[in-house]
């Protein structure tokens, strides 16, 4: 019996199997293409963003350097008081600090750079695995960006800490305060120190005594609370430095006010 005429129908089943394989092989080729692309176009993103950080991080911490060198040139020329010259310290030192973390986040933010530049390069390569590439370069945006706020806080401390140097060491000393000796009433012996709450009919011991609501004969910082300006230069008026103002002492801010 002659079945020549059955072969071709016989492959059938082979040729359709080959074809399905084929057609699977080119769809995750296709798909593994389009991954491939979505992933070259984040890490790119993400490197670009994370290199731009790195960028701002770099001239914030230059802004920082400048601001410690200022900071410590300043306290190195002097200032007018002591006290002036211990403050000038300090805040040198606080600008120094920060002038190192603004470095070290500098530094940082650029290593995060370099990590999202090396994820971009593995998915420009045609890895296999696209997502990871994109995971790593999205974490190390993230870093550079965190690294670069960081700087940036640091160069405002710094500043600020260079501006408060140089108001150390040109702030003025307190004015010399005298207390004047007061007359002990003749209406009781003296048993301690005389208290003078207000003189009659002038009116800045009628506001000194307004002032002290408790009546003895002082101001304390509870009481110069009630006065913005008197609370803020309470320190620099107390005189015998006792948390509290005598008359003579209010005077003396009241004449420089």
């Amino acid at each position: 019996m002659n079945t020549s005429h059955k072969q071709p129908f016989a492959m059938l089943p082979c040729l359709l199997a080959a074809g399905l394989a084929a057609a699977g092989i080119g769809a995750a080729a296709a798909q593994t293409a389009a991954r491939s692309g979505v992933a070259k176009a984040e890490t790119g993103a993400a490197a670009r963003a994370a290199h731009a950080e790195a960028d701002a991080a770099r001239q914030q911490a230059e802004s920082a350097r400048v601001a410690a060198r200022h900071a410590a040139a300043t306290r190195n020329a002097g200032a007018v008081t002591a006290e002036g010259a211990a403050n000038a310290d300090y805040h040198a030192y606080i600008a120094g600090q920060a002038s190192r973390q603004a470095q070290d986040a500098a530094t940082a933010a650029s290593r995060a750079a370099n990590r999202a530049g090396a994820a971009k390069s593995v998915a420009d390569g045609g890895t296999a695995l696209p997502d990871d590439a994109i995971v790593q370069a999205r974490i190390a945006a993230g870093q550079a960006q965190r690294a670069s706020a960081a700087a940036n806080q640091a160069a405002i401390e710094a500043a600020n800490a260079a501006r408060a140097t140089s108001e150390a060491t040109t702030a003025p000393p307190p004015p010399v305060v005298t207390t004047a000796p007061y007359r002990q009433s003749s209406a009781a012996p003296a048993t301690g120190p005389v208290t003078v709450h207000s003189l009659p009919g002038d009116p800045l011991s009628d506001h000194f005594a307004a002032t002290d609501r408790d009546r003895d004969g002082y101001i304390d910082r509870a009481e110069a609370a009630a006065d913005p300006g008197l609370s803020g230069q309470f320190d620099v008026f107390d005189a015998d430095k006792d948390g509290r103002l005598s008359l003579a002492e209010y005077k003396a801010w009241r004449d420089w006010k």
